[in-house]
């Protein structure tokens, strides 16, 4: 699941402008605090759902820079 995070992640930063990468890169740390945070408040199935959300957003965000970058 981690592999799936940063792959999008990374997918995601290259379609996006310079300026905005930087906003990226700074929610990373922000984040993955939150992840680590709530760490005992939620059993592994939660933590999986959790990483599965933030890969999806990721995978949303890239698909809809992607149609940008099209002109659709």
């Amino acid at each position: 699941m981690r592999y799936d995070r940063n792959r999008s992640v990374h997918r995601l930063g290259v379609k996006l402008p310079a300026q905005s990468r930087t906003v990226l890169t700074r929610a990373q740390p922000a984040w993955r605090s939150y992840f680590d945070a709530t760490a005992g408040l939620g059993s592994e199935t939660d933590r999986v759902d959790l990483i599965g959300g933030r890969v999806a957003t990721f995978k949303r965000l890239s698909d809809t820079v992607g149609a940008i970058e099209r002109g659709g």
